[in-house]
Order: structure tokens, then sequence, then C-alpha cells
């Protein structure tokens, strides 16, 4: 699920140039009641070296990236702030690069001055400061051949009736599709990375 302060956004299953039915849900009438907590943490360090940046990580730091872009049709900035969970690095070259995800990026082309009504699933990558890679997420279809096993369930069936005498409209419900990661928004950008230590309980 994605939400926002106030509102569930839909995911997008489709290419972002392919619109989608999408209309965000307010959390109130999803949720009978619900607590956002923010956690901050005073004493985390931007850093702007590469080297600051490879050493953090062999202490074994947690760290976070903020990446920031300007929207090319809406020219509204979006800041993005995802822990980073995968780094490569080449200690000798000085060199690294940030492969994280999965995070969520809004659809612009859905902002009505209040809410986002749609969201891309993506990976974020980068291995400079003035860049970013997004390779965002979208429902393929299998090939023919491919859905008798794909369909097939293993274990207990999820669509299965209790009572097969008693069907709901629109039985049976399509089987899950398969996802692709295939769509890339490289996009000049500015980023930065946050480290934090570790507190040991």
């Amino acid at each position: 699920m994605a939400f926002s302060q106030n509102s569930i956004p839909s995911i997008a299953k489709k290419h972002s140039s392919e619109p989608e039915k999408s209309r965000a849900k307010t959390l109130k009438e999803s949720n009978q009641n619900y607590k956002i907590d923010i956690r901050n943490y005073a004493e985390n360090k931007n850093l702007s070296e590469i080297e600051a940046i490879i050493e953090s990580l062999l202490d074994g730091d947690a760290q976070n990236a903020l990446t920031i872009y300007e929207d090319e049709k809406t020219n509204i900035e979006v800041e993005l702030e995802h822990p980073i969970n995968v780094m490569n690095i080449n200690v000798k070259e000085k060199e690294f690069q940030i492969c994280t995800g999965p995070i969520l990026l809004p659809d612009l082309s859905t902002w009505d001055g209040q809410d986002i009504q749609r969201v891309f699933v993506a990976h974020a990558a980068f291995s400079r400061f003035n860049q970013v890679e997004f390779i965002l997420r979208r429902s393929v279809e299998a090939a023919p051949k491919e859905r008798k096993w794909l369909d097939q369930p293993r274990g207990r069936d999820r669509l299965e009736l209790i009572n097969p005498h008693n069907e709901p409209s629109g039985f049976p419900s399509p089987r899950p599709k398969l996802y692709a990661y295939n769509e890339t928004w490289k996009l000049p950008a500015k980023n930065l990375v946050f480290s934090e230590k570790y507190k040991r309980f």
C-alpha cells in the first residue's frame, strides 16, 4: 500500500504514458483508526565526498539518499528520500553505485492540487551526484502457453469458494499478472547521501 499523510493513491500497473482509472482514497475512509509515526534522527551526516560514502558503508552505518529532480511537464520539484539497501563500491578507484528500491514515484499528471492519484513502483540507481535513473515497474501479460503453469495454484487456492454453488458476481477473479521493470527515466537530479550510526540496544 502507498499512502501520504491524507490519502492512499493507486499503484500504477501500466506504462507511464498509458492513463489508468485511478483515484486516491482518503485514509479516513479506508481505515477506522490510524497513526503515522515519523522518526527524525538529528545526528545524521551529509556525505558530500565519495570517500566518505565508501567509508560510511564499510563502517556499517545506516544510509539514506535524498534525490531531488524537476518534472519536465509540470515543472514541479520532487524530493524523494529513501533508504539505501544496495551499493556497489570500488575502493581503489573511488567509485560507488547505489541501486535501491522499490520506491514510489508520483505520477504528476494525476496531481489535482491536493493529492496524487497514481504512483509508480520503481528502483533508483545513481553513481554521481547530478543524475539519477528510475526503472519503473509495470504489469505484463504472460504468453498463453505459460499461463497454464502460472495459474496453477500451489498449496491453498485463495480464489477457491467455500460454497461453489453460491458464486459471487465477477467470479472467477483474474489470476495475478507478472511484473517487469523495463521503463527507464534518466533524469538530471541532485543526489545527497546521509549516514547515521546504528544505535545498539
